[in-house]
C-alpha cells in the first residue's frame, strides 16, 4: 500500500497538514524499524463523544463514600436486558439496594464466557481487539471500541495538568513516545485526531531494532515529545542508555514503580513522574497525586471502585483487599464488580480540597522482573510469555538461579512432544548464553505461576 494510504484509511478525520508530524517521525534518519500501521479510527461522532467525556471529567469529580453513585446504578440497569452475564448475575437483585450481593466478575469470566459479557444490542462493526500481555495469567482478547481508546487522551491530559503540565497540541507537536523493552513488539508512528494531529510513536529500546548505538538518543531528542510513557522495565533501560531528551513529564504504568526508580527518573530528566494505574480490561483507574506519589487518586468518573474481601464483601476504608471496578466507557466490555487481581485500600473522606475523588493505595502490585545474561543483556518476561502462547501451556513458572541458569516449569500435556521446539525458541531468546532446563510444572516445589529470579 502506498505511503500514508494505510494511515489515512485508519484515520477517518485525517487532514493534509497532519502529514508533517508523520514525516517527522517516519523519515528521521535515526528512526527505528517501523513494522506496523496504526490509526485512531475516530469518526466525527466519536470525537464529539471524547470531547464530551473530557468536559465531564473536569466537571464531575466526586466522592462515592456510601456505595455506587446513581449514575453507575443507571448504567447497570440500562445493560441488564442486553448482557446475558448481567441477567444471570442480577437475578433477584436490586442493584440500588443490594449492590454488595452482586457476585464479582473475574478474569476467568472474561476468558471463558466473553460471549455472555459482550452486549447483544451493540453493533460489532467497530470492534477492535487489544489482547492483554498475559504477564499475570492467560491473555484476554479484550474487545474495545475506538471511542473508548480515544478517551485515554483526555484522561492522560487530566493527569498531566494535575502535575502542572498543560500543553497545546497540533500537528507541529509530538505528543508522546511510548517506550518498550522487548525482543519483539509492534513499533509504529501515528497521529491523534483529538490532539489536532499531534504525533505519537511506540518504539522498542532493544538496541538491535535501531540503526546504531546512538540512534535511540538522537531520535528521542529530536522528537522532543511532551511526555514519555512506558513501564518501569523500559524506563530502567532508558536510564541505562543515558539518553538526554527532556520530556515535560514521564508516565509510568503496567508495573510497580519503585521509589528508587522514580527518584532516578526525576534526577535524570527533571520532570514530574506520574504513576498511572491502568488495565487493558478497564482502561485508566487512578493516577499518583502531585503531593504524594505513593498515593493514587481515582481518575475516571464513569467507574466505581471498591475494595472487597475473598467473598466479595466491600471492605471499609483503610483495609486491604482486592480492587474491584464497575462501569466504564467500553461498549463491548461492560464490567460488573470486576476483580482486577490487584490489591489495595481506599480512603474516601480524605479532606483533599483540590480533588474530592477517592484515594487508592496499592499493595502487592505487579513487580518488574528481568532475566540477566552473562553478556549484560536483559530479557523481559513478556518475551517468554509471547513464545509460550504459541503452545498449549496452561501455566508456567520461570526461575533464574544465581549462576544465571534458567529453569522453566510448564503445565503442558504435550510437553514431551513439544519440548525440543520450545527449547529451540528459548535458546534463540536467550541467545544460547545460559542453560535453559524445561520440565513439567508439577515437579516444581512452588505453586505460583510467573517469572522469578533468585538474584
Amino acid at each position: 500500500m502506498p505511503l500514508f494510504d494505510a494511515i489515512i484509511e485508519r484515520t477517518p478525520l485525517w487532514r493534509p497538514e497532519w502529514r508533517e508530524a508523520l514525516l517527522r517521525m517516519r523519515e528521521h534518519p535515526d528512526a527505528p524499524r517501523w513494522n506496523a500501521e496504526v490509526g485512531d479510527r475516530l469518526t466525527a461522532e466519536d470525537l464529539d463523544f471524547v470531547r464530551r467525556y473530557q468536559a465531564g471529567l473536569a466537571e464531575g469529580r466526586r466522592r462515592s463514600e456510601d456505595g455506587p453513585p446513581e449514575a453507575i446504578i443507571e448504567w447497570i440497569l440500562m445493560r441488564r436486558g442486553h448482557v446475558p452475564y448481567f441477567q444471570m448475575a442480577l437475578a433477584g437483585i436490586d442493584p440500588s439496594r443490594d449492590f454488595a450481593r452482586i457476585p464479582t466478575m473475574s478474569r476467568g469470566d472474561l476468558q471463558r464466557r466473553l460471549e455472555d459479557i459482550v452486549p447483544t444490542d451493540v453493533p460489532l462493526e467497530r470492534l477492535i481487539v487489544n489482547p492483554t500481555s498475559g504477564t499475570t495469567g492467560h491473555p484476554i482478547p479484550a474487545p474495545n471500541h475506538p471511542r473508548a481508546v480515544g478517551c485515554y487522551d483526555p484522561l492522560i491530559q487530566f493527569c498531566l495538568a494535575r502535575h502542572g503540565v498543560r500543553e497545546r497540541y497540533d500537528h507541529n507537536v509530538i505528543a508522546a513516545v511510548q517506550l518498550c523493552f522487548q525482543k519483539q513488539t509492534i513499533v509504529y508512528n501515528t497521529v491523534h485526531s483529538f490532539l489536532g494531529g499531534a504525533g505519537f510513536a511506540k518504539v522498542n529500546l532493544d538496541q538491535p531494532q535501531w540503526r546504531d548505538g546512538g540512534s535511540t538518543g538522537r531520535f528521542l531528542t529530536d522528537m522532543a515529545p511532551v511526555f514519555l510513557s512506558g513501564d518501569p522495565i523500559a524506563f530502567g533501560e532508558l536510564l541505562r542508555l543515558k539518553i538526554g531528551c527532556k520530556p515535560k513529564a514521564i508516565l509510568s504504568c503496567a508495573l510497580a514503580l519503585t521509589p528508587a526508580l522514580r527518584r532516578e527518573l526525576q534526577a535524570a530528566f527533571g520532570c514530574p513522574v506520574v504513576d498511572f494505574y491502568s488495565l487493558n480490561e478497564t482502561g485508566p483507574i487512578a493516577y499518583s497525586r502531585p503531593d504524594d506519589p505513593t498515593t493514587l487518586q481515582a481518575l475516571p468518573n464513569d467507574i466505581y471502585i471498591e475494595i472487597v474481601d475473598t467473598e466479595g464483601n466491600r471492605l471499609p476504608d483503610g483495609q486491604v483487599g482486592e480492587i474491584c471496578v464497575t462501569g466504564g466507557r467500553n461498549p463491548y466490555l461492560p464490567l460488573l464488580r470486576y476483580r482486577t487481581g490487584d490489591t489495595g485500600s481506599m480512603a474516601h473522606g480524605h479532606g483533599k480540597t483540590d480533588d474530592p475523588a477517592p484515594l487508592l493505595k496499592l499493595a502487592n502490585t505487579r513487580q518488574p522482573v528481568l532475566f540477566r545474561l552473562p553478556s549484560g543483556r536483559r530479557i523481559n518476561p513478556i518475551d517468554i510469555g509471547r513464545i509460550l502462547r504459541q503452545y498449549p501451556v496452561s501455566r508456567h513458572q520461570c526461575l533464574q538461579r544465581k549462576d544465571l541458569s534458567v529453569e522453566l516449569g510448564l503445565d503442558c500435556g504435550d510437553l514431551e512432544y513439544l519440548r525440543d521446539s520450545i527449547a529451540r525458541d528459548m535458546a534463540e531468546l536467550f541467545g544460547g548464553e545460559v542453560e535453559v532446563t524445561i520440565f513439567y510444572h508439577r515437579d516444581w516445589a512452588g505453586q505460583q505461576s510467573g517469572p522469578y529470579s533468585t538474584e
